[in-house]
């Protein structure tokens, strides 16, 4: 029979929890008030968190600890304890939000050779919990995964811990503020790629995220897919008749609706799907001069909508219908976006560029290679996942969002 009192490390051939580390978590989670887990690598921590809290979830990587781990089912003493084999089944299902993360697996046998450790479960944890405890934190592969991975975090080290334990606290998102963006079919695969280089880069964690789509334009499957991948997301169908008039360029006209959180108090944040996050939006979260925040186009006199910042004012049914009932040429693509500098003229506060950096336009240093040391958000108004398009972008440029796909485990 598995003893439940204390830890056993040699089970694990050592690397499994000792006891002061048990000791050390399991007053963290009485005085954290910590009722459900969600631990990434099965093992002696399944045991003992068994005993101390009504849900614990586990999900483990390595199949030939099969036999052990029906072992540990027998004696878990509670109905919402669940041993989840193979670690893979992450990837096709929605992590609910649990009180703690606690991240020791898969197990890492040195440093893999790109110097980082754990990214996929690291990822799956800051997803579903706002505190995070990763084990063997002080090797240099783990170390360098939580640099990456939670900017802005405030962190503490368990004292206890000789290989070391560090706790990741998610800063609070601001209540106020609402993401949007527009997808179809066509772009879902750029929504996921930016998705993820926002929580990969959130210093402030991810707030809610509305998705604006037609049921004609986006299947169900890749409603479910985006669904079961982002917590944070929910949907928002449109109202298609009241867009009929527009025939050329029709989803982009779709960013209208992002005017009809009445009442909310909420400030919008429209972001096109087409965009990479490089860096902490924080800055644009916290932004607040004017009702309408734009980032002016460097070679024209107009604005560019891919990003705008929505003050809660604007949130009006009559600026709906307005915007809805401004003449357009439906044979030019683009009308969206004349539409609200005509609209909105003198009402719109001009953002920095690097809020809104487009891909045809970034810098180039004294080499001779994009300079993207300033941008947060870049905007590839050309597609990089397209080649009919992939000549009029830098290599460079498209080697960085083939590298943040590549990092979301896409490629």
């Amino acid at each position: 029979m598995v003893d439940l009192r204390k830890p056993d490390p040699s089970r694990f051939g050592g690397w499994s929890i000792d006891e002061a580390e048990w000791e050390w978590l399991k007053g963290f989670c009485w005085t954290h008030n910590i009722k459900s887990v969600v631990e990434f690598g099965a093992g002696t921590s399944t045991l003992l968190f068994s005993q101390i809290v009504p849900t614990l979830v586990s999900y483990e990587s390595d199949t030939n600890r099969i036999p052990f781990y029906k072992d540990i089912s027998e004696v878990l003493p509670y109905k919402g304890h669940d041993i989840r084999i193979p670690l893979q089944e992450i990837d096709g299902g929605k992590l609910r939000t649990f009180d703690l993360a606690f991240v020791d697996g898969p197990p890492a046998m040195g440093v893999p050779s790109d110097g980082y450790a754990r990214m996929g479960t690291m990822i799956a944890a800051k997803r579903c919990a706002n505190i995070v405890i990763v084990h063997d934190s002080k090797r240099g592969g783990e170390t360098n995964s939580i640099e990456v991975l939670f900017k802005g975090w405030k962190r503490e080290q368990c004292s206890s811990s000789q290989r070391g334990m560090t706790v990741l606290y998610k800063p609070q998102v601001p209540d106020n503020i609402l993401l949007t963006s527009v997808v179809t079919d066509n772009y879902v695969e750029l929504l996921e790629t930016f998705m993820y280089s926002v929580v990969r880069n959130g210093e402030i964690g991810t707030p809610p995220w509305k998705i604006i789509y037609s049921e004609d334009r986006l299947t169900v499957e890749n409603r479910m897919k985006l669904s079961n991948a982002y917590p944070f997301l929910f949907l928002h169908r449109i109202d298609k008749g009241l867009y009929e008039k527009y025939e050329k360029g029709l989803p982009r006209f779709w960013s209208f609706d992002a005017f009809l959180e009445v009442g909310t108090g909420q400030k919008v944040i429209f972001l096109d799907a087409d965009l990479l996050c490089l860096r902490s939006m924080a800055p644009i979260l916290n932004y607040s001069e004017g009702l309408l925040g734009m980032v002016s186009e460097q070679h024209r006199p107009s604005y560019n909508a891919g990003v705008m910042v929505i003050d809660p004012e604007l949130q009006d049914p009559q600026v709906y219908e307005e915007l809805l009932a401004t003449p357009i040429d439906p044979t030019r693509f683009g009308t969206d976006q004349q539409i609200y500098n005509r609209y909105f003229a003198g009402s719109i506060s001009a953002m920095s560029q690097s809020y809104n950096t487009l891909a045809t336009e970034v810098p180039k240093t004294v080499w001779g290679v994009p300079d993207i040391s300033n941008v947060i958000l870049l905007h590839y108004i050309h597609k990089p996942n397209h080649p009919e398009f992939k000549h009029r972008l830098r290599p460079e440029l498209i080697g960085l969002w083939s590298s943040e796909r590549m990092k979301n485990g896409k490629c």
